[in-house]
């Protein structure tokens, strides 16, 4: 059966359990799980535990049909909107699970990992939503660079910051996380390159920059920064940008809808310069290796779903202008 609501913040476990999840988490982060790991097991690992319990069983006792019992309630499990859950979050509670109760064995207290042997639910093979082409791309940087539009000094600013970082995001393909946690040393503007210490995953690689990307962040580091530090004087001042992951990129989605709307570009969030970016190399005759390398790709496939996107793209130019096709 789908759950209910999510756990309050005992997580609604029994002693037992809790005792062991909150070991659990202790031993993920003294294992040097990355923060955003560590929360989301803290949010997803509670439902499995919840329902090993409604079954009147030890998670410790978990067998492969209880493994695909949970997966099947997470497939019926409803979102607060009403709608049903999407493939991908139920393969992220199920990984979580699945953490779990490998640490279960390393701990002794199971013999084997009940999720290591089912069929998990896969996720459809679908292009990025809300890739804009270069058109739109174009309008909605020329919109981002009025930002001397604005009459109020505070405004000015705050665009004026998402100017710098939508430029920097379309050029280099960097997700919005590793924006944030940038410094100015990362940035070598002799070379054109920005060092990526805090990728996904923890992995670190190069940015690559254009001529006009290079050109504003030295304006912006060498003159427009400490201008702008003094709107964010209670954050870390050695950021680059000054605010961490969450705060930045809630800022940046906030200005994006607003000169999405104001420039008729259908709306993207951050991360929509990095599948921007990818698609337009495409197009532009890149090589898919070389793609994969600016975007820092581990592996090809996931360089391959632009090649996707240009495929529904020259089906719309094929049923518009082959001669056999109905007018």
């Amino acid at each position: 059966m789908p759950f209910a609501s999510t756990p309050n913040k005992s997580y609604g476990l029994s002693g037992e359990h809790l005792a062991l999840y909150r070991a659990f988490l202790a031993e993920e982060e003294a294992r040097g799980r990355r923060p955003r790991g560590i929360d989301s097991l803290r949010h997803r690992t509670p439902w499995f535990l919840r329902f090993m319990e409604e079954r009147e069983k030890l998670a410790s006792e978990a067998t492969v049909a209880d493994a695909y019992a949970y997966q099947g309630s997470l497939v019926e499990r409803m979102t607060q909107a009403g709608t049903i859950f999407s493939s991908r979050s139920v393969q992220s509670y199920v990984a979580a699970a699945c953490t779990f109760c490998d640490w279960l064995c390393r701990s002794g207290s199971a013999l084997d990992n009940p999720f290591a042997n089912i069929r998990r639910v896969r996720s459809p093979e679908t292009v990025p939503e809300g890739v804009i082409n270069e058109r739109e791309m174009a309008r909605l940087l020329d919109e981002l660079g009025r930002w001397d539009a604005y009459t109020n000094l505070r405004d000015q600013r705050r665009r004026y910051l998402i100017h710098v970082i939508a430029e920097l995001q379309y050029a280099s393909g960097l997700r919005i996380a590793e924006v944030a946690a940038l410094e100015a040393r990362d940035i070598d503007l002799g070379r054109a390159l920005v060092q990526v210490r805090d990728g996904k995953k923890g992995s670190q690689r190069f940015g690559f920059l254009n001529d006009y990307a290079v050109e504003l962040l030295e304006l912006y580091i060498s003159v427009a920064r400490p201008l702008c530090a003094t709107e964010y004087q209670s954050s870390a001042s050695e950021r680059l940008f000054f605010l961490d992951f969450g705060r930045l990129g809630h800022v940046v989605n906030g200005e994006l809808k607003t000169a999405c709307a104001r420039s008729g570009v259908p709306r993207i969030t951050s991360h929509g310069f990095r599948h921007a970016l990818g698609y337009h190399l495409l197009r532009s005759g890149t090589n898919l290796r070389h793609i994969q390398a600016i975007l820092g790709h581990k592996m090809l496939k996931d360089t391959e779903t632009y090649t996707k996107i240009d495929v529904q793209d020259v089906k719309e130019v094929f049923d518009a202008c082959h001669p056999r096709m109905y007018p």
